[in-house]
């Protein structure tokens, strides 16, 4: 070898594809473990949403069912004069007669033993007519709109006592309009909107449910036409009568804005358009069953099963919730919501039902 020349070093052919073959292994296998762990973590976290999710939607629904059923705090059987003018439709008595209590309307072919496939996407509404309801009540038009097809809905009326209002001494049966004050009688301004839904009950004398409608002087409740009938009071009402402000619920399935599938609420305690709200996103289904006394026991029934003259005495409910995940972990098993088998039709998502009972506080409660 010459002083000139130099030795070149450097990777031969085949030493550099193995390398560049050993790199790609490599980073196939950290590409699948970082996969793998991305659709662990998507998959946690749809689960904890999904438990998350049904546990609200349980409580919101607990919560409502237990103090549900009476408009008042009266004990026992206390005479109740219904104001409220009832309209012509066969729906109006569910949102104007508060001795309904409780009303389930089961959309048809969803009872115990049937089979419904859910269809994908799922529509915003139905004919009013594709539910059934206890005593044979229609569905309000409102909700037909509202609910999803395949989907239960549950009406509850329900009072919520009210300490700050006190009616002022001096009324008598004949007055149409009470004025409210503070415990020292003075007049005292109340916070009542106009077309809520009231009731005032002596429990001595008895009750008095009815809307208050537009008045000027804002320490009085007006009880006057063309929401409530003419007619006397069932009580002389003053400091010892209880004012209530009652609600007229309704739980369903509805789509949100975004198009997917929610638990809502709707109040038609006032007057106007009534107000709904979302719950819970990601119910896709609520099913109720009520339980009717019968000899020796419950009876467990649809709402269309539910007749004139039956007593409840509790409530069985499930949902199906939902909750994204990835295709490959999507999950399309029928599921069964109180005897009944539900298909869901849309895929890429973790689904979970939850189902309980509620024993009714309000028993008495005769549709």
């Amino acid at each position: 070898m010459t002083s000139g020349e130099r030795v070149v070093g450097g990777f031969t052919l085949v030493e550099l594809m193995l390398a560049l073959a050993l790199g790609l292994l490599i980073i196939a296998g950290v590409s699948r473990i970082y996969i793998a762990s991305a659709v662990t973590s998507r998959t946690q976290a749809g689960l904890t949403l999904l438990q998350g999710q049904a546990r609200y939607a349980e409580q919101a629904l607990r919560r409502a069912v237990q103090g549900a059923g009476r408009v008042h705090a009266c004990p026992g059987d206390v005479p109740l004069r219904n104001h409220l003018v009832m309209g012509a439709s066969g729906a109006d008595r569910a949102l104007r007669d508060p001795g309904m209590g409780f009303v389930v309307w089961d959309y048809r072919g969803t009872e115990p033993g049937e089979r419904l496939a859910i269809p994908a996407p799922m529509p915003g509404s139905a004919s009013a007519g594709e539910w059934q309801g206890s005593a044979g009540v229609p569905l309000p038009v409102e909700l037909a709109r509202r609910a999803v097809p395949g989907s239960d809905i549950l009406l509850l009326w329900q009072g919520f006592p009210d300490a700050r209002l006190t009616i002022c001494a001096g009324a008598t049966l004949l007055s149409e309009r009470l004025r409210t004050c503070d415990r020292t009688g003075a007049l005292r301004g109340h916070a009542v909107d106009d077309g809520e839904l009231l009731s005032l009950a002596d429990c001595r004398h008895g009750v008095d449910l009815f809307r208050q409608q537009p008045i000027a002087i804002a320490a009085m409740l007006a009880r006057g036409t063309p929401a409530n009938q003419a007619g006397r009071w069932e009580a002389a009402h003053g400091p010892a009568s209880q004012v209530t402000r009652v609600a007229v619920r309704a739980f369903y399935v509805g789509r949100n804005p975004g198009g997917e599938p929610a638990l809502y609420v709707i109040d038609f305690g006032s007057t106007g358009e009534p107000r709904a709200a979302e719950l819970v996103p990601g119910v896709e289904s609520l099913q109720v069953l009520g339980g009717v006394e019968v000899a020796g026991g419950v009876s467990y029934r649809a709402g269309g099963g539910i007749d004139v003259g039956d007593t409840l005495l509790s409530l069985r409910v499930a949902l199906l919730v939902r909750a994204g995940a990835p295709e490959a972990l999507s999950d399309r098993r029928p599921q069964d919501l109180l005897g009944t088998t539900l298909v869901p039709g849309e895929g890429g998502f973790l689904r979970r039902s939850v189902t309980f009972s509620v024993a009714l506080r309000n028993a008495a409660i005769r549709p």
